[in-house]
């Protein structure tokens, strides 16, 4: 559901935003971002930094792979390659951490 763009009159931007706020998509976006949140902070307190950073890499993958089933947009085939390569790197890089 579209709400439109930002009223033109500052008196209704407070309202405008409010209703903004109980959005489907923002309600499940600011959920997302508290998971998030809470995930990183339990990863970070676990892993050293040089090993758990790189896996926010991956949230360019789940953020494509969601608006391609989500919002039905088209991915071309060098986004899949940049995606293989985000994959491999993540890949190294916990192979790395092991030795």
């Amino acid at each position: 559901m579209l709400i439109g763009s930002l009223p033109v009159n500052k008196i209704e931007i407070p309202t405008f935003l409010f209703k903004s706020l109980f959005q489907p998509y923002i309600m499940s976006g600011l959920l997302c971002a508290f998971i998030a949140a809470i995930s990183w902070i339990g990863a970070a307190s676990k892993f050293k930094l040089s090993y758990a950073y790189p896996f926010v890499s991956l949230t360019y993958v789940f953020v494509m792979i969601l608006s391609m089933v989500v919002l039905k947009e088209k991915v071309y085939i060098l986004q899949w390659l940049g995606i293989l390569f985000i994959l491999l790197g993540v890949f190294l890089i916990s192979r790395v951490a092991e030795l």
